[in-house]
């Protein structure tokens, strides 16, 4: 009955805190990759493709509403597993409550409830699993769940292997006679789960959109399923790891709580469940290592597996704890103890995460495509670029699966490396009547060519790797070409293109709330929106101070302040007054200037810069 209990009250949150529409992040590839059957990003993610299908089948709000509340819903589900699991390990159902508490209203979990992802449905197959194996006696029955759901969840994302092998590997040892006996038909249920990701080949063939390597074509297939063209090069630095491990560490510490942080060290040193605790510290390990080793800005997310196997060990320690203080006859104390120790931890994580339960007015992603697709003109083509964490695929979302602006190209940059994706636009320009041309770039002679690169850039470029900024500057500069003179070309920021030895003679122009790539546009004056959300509001950041810059190079000083002072609305960086001091010396307001290098120094010393 707790167990519902949890289940309903989870909904209730998460459903009550559901964004009205598409949000940041991948979430709009997820989201366009379920209304087409398209293949997304590597590795592919089939099981959430097809569940976002049938979430989208939901009669209420946009394809993007539809697809949270999935989210939403798995993330509510996770809770009653967790709560079961948590109970069990510690034999202590208002601990293991207290656990779930913890978990339902920590940003690890939170977020990832309000958004369109797959970490949530990673954590909940990987509770399910420890569900199979870490607590009592299991049967045939669970041995063979256990392969099956664990070859499934491998395609909702192949870092469940991590947690998958340890649990495994301990399980067999802990259960050696019927996991041999069980072995031959786990290969086959294994298998059997896996075949989620000949799904892939299939949407690849009926999709010309959003087709991620292609792997109708048997030999792009190991290529999206290993992820090759996300690796990247030269950026495993000792120093960017030490700093992720203190930042998740911060993190575990100040939702937590100290009495789970007490548990957990407890736990290692009382006596017992040797076996259990060593499932829980090695999948502890593995899963944390993955985050802090790859160069990502996604750590709480890859890191929530590892956030809640701490809880578990936590509920472990401080069970025991609970149990030898009632034992000295204070069971009623400790039970008042813990009741007013969860209200207050309530109270605390509520306060600390108010801003998801405000992400139901957030509806920012909306308003930048509203800014961009206003200021373009008429059978316009716009790049979009990467800008404050992957930000710019919500445009697509609203113009491919939403239908605004047909007479508008968005090409997202990053696809620009794809040839399915130009492919597929330009076909789709050819069938629109559109103006753009789009045409056929030979990227391995490109490869060959001789350009003024650092080593890594060269080393990249020539790998053919997809994150490569070289190559997609390559492509937009021979779209520019080939456009110029018959269509509008914008770019939503010059924050990347604009340093690029392939921009050098592009002119730009402000037009409104984008940069004109061909042509004089009047820079008329705009009406800024008010800062909406940490992506958006570095979105915002951004776009000002590109304007800055643009003003700086047609020396329009007092412009380029001005539009300084706009981006500190929505972002407090040091560079920002930094740059304001050397643009008010410019104009000559030494008082302004030594106003904003003060405040620099300030900021900087915060950042632990001393220099």
């Amino acid at each position: 009955m707790t167990t519902v209990l949890v289940f309903f009250a989870g909904i209730a949150i998460y459903f009550g805190s559901a964004r009205p529409d598409m949000m940041w992040g991948d979430s709009a590839d997820f989201a366009l990759c379920a209304h087409y059957l398209g293949v997304a990003h590597p590795t592919g993610y089939p099981l959430i493709t097809l569940l976002g299908k049938l979430a989208l089948y939901i009669p209420v709000g946009t394809p993007g509403f539809r697809f949270g509340l999935l989210s939403a819903f798995i993330a509510a589900a996770l809770l009653g597993v967790f709560f079961r699991l948590a109970s069990a390990v510690g034999r202590n159902a208002l601990v293991g409550l207290y656990a779930t508490l913890t978990l339902a209203l920590s940003t690890f979990l939170w977020d990832q409830a309000l958004a369109i992802e797959v970490y949530a449905l990673n954590l909940f197959f990987c509770m399910f699993l420890l569900e199979l194996m870490l607590p009592g006696d299991r049967g045939p029955a669970a041995l063979a769940a256990f392969f099956f759901i664990g070859a499934v969840g491998l395609g909702n994302h192949g870092t469940l292997v991590f947690p998958a092998l340890m649990i495994g590997v301990i399980g067999m040892v802990i259960e050696r006679r019927r996991f041999a006996r069980s072995f031959f038909t786990g290969g086959l249920l294994i298998m059997l789960g896996l075949g989620l990701y000949m799904c892939l080949p299939l949407f690849s063939a009926r999709s010309g959109l959003f087709d991620w390597n292609h792997p109708a074509v048997a030999r792009n297939l190991p290529n999206l399923l290993t992820g090759l063209d996300f690796w990247v090069i030269g950026e495993y630095k000792a120093s960017e790891m030490w700093a992720t491990t203190l930042s998740l560490a911060g993190s575990i510490a100040s939702q937590a709580s100290l009495p789970f942080i007490a548990g957990a060290l407890a736990a290692l040193f009382f006596r017992g469940r040797r076996l259990q605790k060593g499932m829980l510290l090695g999948v502890f390990v593995l899963t944390a290592f993955f985050p802090i080793m790859y160069p990502t800005k996604e750590k709480e997310s890859f890191f929530i597996i590892s956030y809640v196997i701490f809880l578990l060990l936590g509920v472990i320690g401080l069970s025991e704890i609970m149990k030898r203080l009632e034992a000295k006859g204070r069971r009623v104390a400790v039970a008042a103890a813990m009741a007013a120790l969860i209200a207050v931890h309530a109270g605390f994580l509520l306060n600390r995460n108010k801003a998801n339960w405000a992400a139901r007015l957030d509806d920012s992603a909306q308003v930048y495509d509203r800014l961009l697709l206003r200021d373009s003109r008429r059978d316009a083509l716009v790049f979009l670029d990467h800008v404050a964490d992957d930000t710019v695929a919500p445009p697509l979302y609203y113009q491919f699966a939403l239908g605004r602006r047909q007479d508008v190209f968005l090409f997202h940059r990053l696809y620009l490396a794809f040839p399915w994706y130009r492919d597929y636009m330009r076909e789709r320009g050819r069938l629109q009547g559109h103006q753009a041309s789009i045409p056929e770039i030979d990227m391995s002679a490109e490869r060959r060519k001789s350009y003024r690169l650092s080593l890594e850039e060269y080393a990249r470029l020539r790998a053919g790797k997809t994150m490569n900024t070289v190559s997609i500057d390559i492509q937009t500069r021979k779209i520019w070409e080939a456009s110029r003179g018959r269509s509008p070309i914008y770019i939503n920021t010059p924050n990347r293109y604009r340093f690029s030895v392939l921009s050098e003679d592009v002119p730009l122009e402000l037009a409104g709330f984008l940069f004109a790539m061909n042509g004089a546009q009047a820079d008329r004056r705009i009406v800024k929106p008010a800062p909406d959300g940490v992506v958006f509001n570095a979105l915002m950041g951004d776009y000002y101070t590109e304007r800055s810059n643009w003003f700086v190079s047609e020396q329009r000083d007092a412009e380029a302040v001005s539009a300084l002072e706009n981006a500190l609305e929505y972002q407090k960086d040091s560079w920002i007054y930094g740059a304001l001091a050397e643009g008010y010396r410019r104009i000559g307001d030494a008082r302004r200037s030594e106003h904003y290098r003060l405040k620099y120094q300030k900021e900087r010393l915060k950042e632990y810069d001393l220099y």
